[in-house]
């Protein structure tokens, strides 16, 4: 990306990382993503712990160590808490004979709200849009280290969702699926990947990222 190089982390909790850089990268446009909110839920034990929700952030730092980019982020276990139902896919995936959780999940839970997932601050355009292409292709570096069966992105925003649709492919499925208040049914857009049962037939079309 231009020369600038990047450390990818991830974080287990969201007590990891200092607030200040976190909300910085937040910003305070949605609550939903702030570091307290997030915090609140780990506190609370809505995630952590053995609730099924297993925090790991997503971290982008420079050269320097500095936060430059961060993504909401969970290794899920089941698929509670999302207002994303995607038990069929679960279920056509275990009689395919492979294992559907743990997945990859960006997303805030327990909130079906409309909201960013990638925070890049106050990046040019520009910026943000190497910061997010560099979150996504975190997410899959991260789907094949772990050997996961696929990763999700609820409830983006148009912006985001005009993103994934002119990304780059990926090597494993990473579905982003779309909401907003307005919506009277979830959007959910697939990924061109390698696995056919990764692809809903309901979908608008492809959204590699």
């Amino acid at each position: 990306m231009d020369g600038d190089a990047y450390i990818l982390e991830l974080a287990p909790s969201i007590d990891a990382l200092p607030a200040a850089d976190w909300d910085r990268l937040a910003g305070m446009a949605n609550p939903f993503v702030s570091h307290a909110f997030l915090k609140a839920l780990e506190d609370g034990g809505a995630t952590g712990g053995d609730s099924g929700w297993d925090p790991m952030h997503l971290v982008l730092r420079d050269a320097e160590g500095r936060m430059t980019a961060a993504m909401p982020h969970y290794l899920k276990h089941h698929s509670y808490g999302e207002y994303i139902f995607d038990h069929s896919w679960a279920n056509a995936f275990t009689r395919a004979g492979g294992d559907y959780y743990p997945k990859m999940l960006s997303a805030i839970p327990f909130t079906p709200a409309t909201g960013p997932r990638f925070l890049t601050g106050d990046a040019s355009p520009e910026m943000a849009a190497q910061l997010r292409a560099a979150l996504a292709d975190g997410m899959t570096q991260y789907l094949d280290r772990l050997n996961l069966s696929s990763a999700h992105i609820n409830f983006l925003p148009e912006a985001d969702r005009t993103f994934a649709r002119n990304g780059a492919p990926s090597p494993r499925p990473v579905c982003a699926c779309c909401g907003s208040a307005a919506m009277t049914s979830h959007q959910r857009i697939s990924m061109i990947s390698s696995a056919s049962i990764c692809r809903p037939s309901t979908g608008n079309g492809a959204a590699p990222i």
